[in-house]
């Protein structure tokens, strides 16, 4: 019977023993290849999202958008508590706001060195109409940024698989995005000036400043006022009498002034904007940050 050539080389490869020193080389190469590549895989990307938002009032807002039954059975495995299942939209807000402290301990926030205490806010869940979508609910991180903090780091103990972390300075241009894997430490972001709270030599500055410039070159009427005293008379008691009785007007003046912005400021609305602010709210019923929109979940594995 005559033999097929290429069947005949391919056994001669198949035998190790008669191979030549230089493909035996090549063939333990691409078996180890093989094995190291094997138990690589594509991390998933979860459901998870974190929007930082860093104010000009020198506070702080972070927003956690996640799967609400997911949070709360992860939290519920971490306590060694009863797992929830079944609960309505509102049972779960409820239960995830009663676990508060334990949302605000997953959550690592620090400022340089210091580690800031944030309060715990869980928000109205939303089920989107898309079937295909999953609900989600958004968990705000609130608190103060301390005095002297130079740059921000954020560590989340309540998710496993990869997520975006997206931070912003108010009034600072395009936001910064950083990728994260489960319970990573994220790199420090840098915090603009005008966002951390003034040192009290930077007040006093900022008021003594305030004070020169009220009187001049913005006090005219001042300056013409004392200028008056002393055209008028040079005795010292004389000048003290009139500065005394010229001084309580102003301060109850300001006052005055003060009060009325106010009232004004706190009068009922009228029924027209009563109903406007009832049907933004119907629509829009979580106020989300600035220039930050709900994500888009995956159908992928549960962060």
């Amino acid at each position: 019977m005559r033999t097929n050539p290429w069947a005949a080389q391919a056994r001669r490869w198949l035998q190790v023993d008669s191979l030549a020193p230089d493909r035996r080389l090549f063939l333990a190469l691409a078996l180890i290849a093989v094995a190291l590549a094997t138990p690589a895989r594509a991390h998933e990307i979860g459901t998870t999202q974190v929007h930082a938002l860093f104010r000009k009032d020198h506070t702080f807002a972070i927003d956690v958008f996640t799967a609400p039954q997911a949070l709360l059975n992860k939290i519920e495995a971490q306590k060694h508590l009863p797992r929830s299942s079944k609960l309505s939209p509102v049972q779960l807000q409820q239960r995830l706001q009663s676990l508060a402290p334990q949302l605000a301990g997953a959550a690592s926030i620090r400022f340089g060195g210091e580690t800031a205490v944030p309060s715990v806010e869980v928000q109205q869940i939303v089920a989107p109409a898309d079937p295909r979508q999953a609900s989600y609910v958004v968990v705000r991180f609130r608190g103060d940024i301390p005095p002297r903090a130079s740059d921000f780091t954020w560590q989340y103990a309540l998710t496993y698989a990869a997520y975006a972390l997206t931070l912003q300075n108010e009034g600072h241009g395009a936001p910064s995005h950083q990728w994260l894997e489960g319970d990573q430490r994220s790199a420090p972001f840098p915090l603009a000036r005008d966002i951390l709270p003034p040192t009290r030599f930077e007040v006093m500055k900022q008021y003594l400043k305030l004070g020169f410039t009220h009187i001049v070159p913005h006090g005219l009427d001042h300056i013409l006022f004392v200028l008056g005293i002393f055209l008028l008379t040079t005795r010292i008691r004389a000048i003290l009498t009139q500065v005394t009785v010229a001084t309580p007007p102003l301060p109850i003046r300001l006052c005055s002034r003060t009060m009325a912005h106010a009232i004004a400021c706190c009068r009922p609305a009228t029924r027209r904007s009563e109903r406007s602010s009832t049907r933004n709210l119907t629509v829009n019923p979580i106020p989300l940050l600035p220039a930050m929109t709900p994500p888009a979940f995956r159908t992928t594995k549960m962060a």
